[in-house]
């Protein structure tokens, strides 16, 4: 080889690049490619070429365009930018027309210029510091350049922040591949790494613990595809801007196709990566949990588009071949290495336990087990019942009422309260666990049993337990607070440190101090949740504690005063008996988005040129840092927000729990109708977030709200929230009984009649708002409000039309409806309509009437929420959405008379 290139001028390489382009950073950039100057250049110059799809990277863009802009129509003039800023859970993530971003070079100088000041203060002297400061540098990017254009010509739609990452990935990759003594042809892979069983798993746990268990379930799964990432990162010797994405179990990489890349991720290969990493999740998860890998080789001219369309078919042969065949070859696997599993359970009966949390035998493997004690007075304690390695312990310490959890049970649910007041999340390496015991627990002895109690402020998780055991790195999560634990861990040990931003922390525009403690900053989606003050049993100096509220809690209709009242009084079985409660959950995703991903994606300019000819991979990091943008963070805002449920006055944030958030998909638990206002909000600012483009131009979201009783199984109301988005995402928009190309982009919550959102959804949507207005069948024409029995007649009228399915023109149910609404209608006119003080509201209601009695009649409804344009053009019969609207609007009538009976 020509060159003969260690990691520590790989690192200074890598950090150069990342720096490049910079301005301000030339002398510091200089340090790094001392003595590799020509090296640098020319790997510079490939990775340039590479990252910008051929194009030119010396253009200077004003602002960063929306890259949502010209995903689903890339031939449109792009329009929609976004105002140079740090990046935050703001507003100013939002794009803007172009026309209307001023100051945005002032903004673009003040943005440079502390992430110079930033830079200055980060120390390095090293091997070892050099990865952790290229790791920082990493973090000061993304913080400061997220919302910056990059240099490229062919990606005005691109940041700066994801062009210099992938750029400086290639200087590294290319570094990588000069250590190998012959390079393969294609000299790079494209890796992909799924988490498969995810939903089974989260859900598959008992319903009556679910809200204990859920959000912490949730977590651990996360937490479990860093692990594995961060496992190959150490295998393979990666840096963080090879990672294209990594969000929701699971994660895309771009690396150099070496010998040591297709020896790791061989199944076959006797002590590979991926084969001791299957074996250390079998034995943790069973077939509950695995993870499905693959590599994909590409040439360098699929990358810089000189070869036309390599890139989208690289991906596409990957994500829908590869990690197929590696499924299946996975099957096989654990068929031919576990044939133990169908062997009989040795144990004795008397010493197994089951997961009170998942019913399942608690394993021998564990190194403790947790007893979960419900005591009298309804409080709990959650501890390690024993530790294995003390067996003697095992009959004695067996206490009446106990319930036993598994290790994975145990801490999910003490990460999922820890996480309410974490500050940092510390990935450790080979740390000494059992010498943190005395941290990360309380001894207690009682009656000559040794208990252990956990501490209020740590948790310690291993997603991946036995990774040791098959000679991989034992990575240790640890969720802290930053007290004796953070003082007590080996910091020669640790990997990284997060530090977990609450959603309504704000970081000063200035990060560098934070990152002389911590390597990453992240917001961690959904770790706030609703609390209730629960006087149920107060101590002396605690005449209550504040706790999270249960699912049946989020369900209830009672405001949270009210809830104190109840709990203390415990009254609250008898004041239930006439609530009208139910639960809702609430799943919802992007419409489509591999498909687009599989087109080609150019990029068009404001002058109509198309400087990008297809899809890059710089764009698509773009795009996949955008979406975890959204769903990931500004969700949690949405949450957060004061912004109110509109029917109910009360705030999002006190009747629903984001379970799960990321990439492109969420999973929310609340009240029903708190649920519907929050999908609708989801789905407006969504569209905003896509430049509030015709819906054939920008992506689109499809969702499922399950309706249930508030103790109905957690799991089979995901299932049936599942099954309504499938529903959902199957529906198709016809207009005048003619397919249009609308499809998709629909939300599915009571059963058969899924509605699209810009169309059906919005019908319903005015027609419910004018349905919750009623009033007592005997007050009703004296207020000037539609009776209240309007809508049992509504779904009357539906059920007949109903029995001649499929002859909805049958004139029966139609007349009898039309009469029937005509007298109601006419009965208005000696309802006080000269009385002058009501008369504008019974001539409203009488409108009403015949409006809904001719949209029957004629299945034709036109003008909602002012406009005036709308037209009912929809292959459901106007009946079919009236129903809808009446079953919503009863639902809502029902809850709203909770409340007032309880105020």
């Amino acid at each position: 080889m020509e060159h003969q290139m260690n990691k520590e001028q790989a690192y200074k390489l890598y950090i150069a690049a990342l720096l490049e382009d910079i301005p301000g950073m030339e002398a510091k950039r200089a340090e790094y490619i001392k003595g590799q100057e020509e090296l640098y250049q020319q790997f510079l110059a490939r990775a340039s070429k590479l990252a910008a799809a051929g194009a030119d990277v010396h253009a200077k863009h004003e602002v960063l365009m929306s890259p949502m802009e010209g995903l689903k129509n890339p031939e449109k003039k792009r329009a929609y930018g976004i105002f140079p800023s740090v990046q935050e859970l703001d507003s100013k993530g939002f794009p803007l027309k172009k026309s209307e971003i001023k100051g945005a070079e002032a903004a673009k100088a003040e943005l440079w210029k502390d992430f110079k000041k930033d830079v200055d203060e980060l120390p390095t002297t090293g091997l070892k510091d050099l990865k952790r400061y290229s790791i920082k540098l990493h973090t000061l990017l993304e913080h400061y350049a997220s919302r910056l254009p990059s240099v490229s010509q062919a990606h005005a739609d691109v940041s700066f922040f994801d062009f210099n990452r992938l750029r400086a990935a290639v200087v590294y990759s290319l570094c990588q591949l000069e250590q190998e003594e012959q390079q393969e042809e294609k000299a790079f892979a494209l890796v992909r790494a799924d988490i498969s069983g995810i939903q089974n798993y989260i859900y598959g746990i008992a319903s009556k613990n679910a809200s204990k268990n859920l959000k912490g379930r949730s977590f651990y799964i996360q937490l479990l595809g860093d692990v594995v990432l961060q496992l190959l990162m150490k295998e393979l010797e990666l840096v963080d801007g090879q990672v294209i994405y990594a969000s929701g179990g699971n994660f895309f990489l771009l690396l150099p196709h070496t010998k040591k890349l297709q020896a790791t991720l061989d199944l076959e290969g006797e002590g590979s990566f991926i084969q001791r990493l299957q074996k250390a999740l079998f034995k943790q998860y069973a077939e509950k949990l695995s993870v499905i890998m693959a590599y994909q080789p590409v040439a360098e001219a699929d990358l810089n588009q000189s070869k036309p369309e390599g890139l989208t078919q690289a991906i596409e042969e990957l994500f829908q071949e590869k990690i197929g065949r590696a499924k299946k070859r996975q099957l096989a696997f654990h068929i031919k290495n576990t044939a133990h599993f169908f062997d009989p359970i040795e144990e004795e009966i008397s010493a197994q336990r089951h997961d009170v949390m998942t019913g399942d035998m608690i394993s021998a493997n564990e190194r403790r087990i947790w007893s979960w004690d419900r005591t009298e007075d309804e409080t709990e304690t959650i501890e390690p019942s024993y530790f294995l390695k003390d067996e003697s312990n095992l009959e004695s310490d067996e206490a009446e009422g106990d319930s036993f959890l598994s290790e994975d049970s145990a801490m999910q649910i003490i990460a999922g309260r820890r996480l309410r007041e974490a500050k940092y999340l510390v990935f450790s390496v080979d740390e000494k666990i059992e010498e943190l015991d005395e941290v990360l627990f309380v001894k207690k002895t009682d009656r000559g049993i040794t208990r252990y109690s956990p501490r209020e402020s740590s948790a310690h998780l291993q997603p991946l337990r036995y990774a040791k055991e098959y000679g991989l790195a034992a990575v240790d999560v640890f969720i802290t607070k930053g007290n004796e634990l953070w003082n007590k861990l080996d910091r020669s040990r640790v990997q990284t440190i997060w530090a977990l931003k609450k959603v309504d922390e704000k970081s000063s525009s200035s990060i560098g101090a934070e990152l002389k403690t911590v390597d990453f900053i992240t917001v961690y989606g959904g770790n706030s949740i609703a609390k209730i003050k629960d006087a149920s049993n107060p101590k002396p100096n605690r005449p209550y504690q504040i706790r999270p509220k249960t699912f049946e809690e989020l369900a209830s209709n009672l405001l949270t005063e009210q809830q104190e009242e109840q709990l203390k009084n415990k009254n609250r079985e008898k004041l239930e008996e006439g609530l009208f409660t139910r639960l809702g959950v609430l799943r919802m995703d992007v419409d489509g988005l591999g498909a687009t991903f599989q087109k080609h994606i150019p990029y068009i300019n404001a002058e109509q040129k198309s400087v990008r000819p297809h899809l890059s991979l710089a764009y698509y990091s773009a795009v996949s840092h955008q979406l975890d943008w959204f769903f990931k963070g500004w969700l949690n805002r949405i949450w957060e927000d004061e912004e109110t449920d509109e029917k109910s006055g009360e705030k999002i944030s006190e009747y629903s729990q984001i379970i799960y958030a990321g990439g492109d998909d969420l999973f929310i638990v609340g009240r029903w109708n708190i649920l519907m206002e929050m999908a609708i909000k989801i789905k407006d600012d969504f569209e905003r977030f896509g430049c509030a483009l015709a819906e054939k131009d920008r992506l689109t979201l499809s969702g499922g709200l399950a309706i249930v009783r508030e103790k109905f199984p957690i799991l089979k109301a995901a299932e049936i929230a599942g099954k309504l988005e499938e529903q959902a995402k199957k529906h198709k928009f016809e207009e005048d009984g003619k397919e249009a190309l609308r499809k998709k982009n629909s939300i599915a919550f009571f059963s058969k009649h899924p509605l699209h959102w810009d169309t059906e959804f919005k019908l319903v949507y005015h027609l419910y708002n004018n349905l919750t207005e009623v009033e007592e069948d005997k007050l009703a024409k004296q207020k000037g409000k539609l009776p209240r029995s309007i809508l049992g007649r509504i779904q009357g009228y539906y059920k007949m039309m109903e029995e001649y399915d499929g002859e909805k023109k049958s004139p029966r149910w139609i007349w009898m409806a039309a009469y029937d609404l005509g007298r109601l209608s006419k009965s208005y006119n000696d309802s006080g309509l000269e009385a002058p003080e009501n008369k504008e509201e019974i001539l409203k209601a009488k409108n009403a009437l015949e409006k809904i009695k001719a949209g029957i009649f004629t299945n034709k409804y036109t003008g909602v929420n002012g406009d005036d344009n709308f037209e009912h053009k929809s292959h459901y019969h106007f009946l079919e959405l009236l129903n809808v609207a009446a079953r919503w609007a009863e639902f809502e009538t029902r809850a709203e008379d909770a409340r007032e009976m309880n105020q």
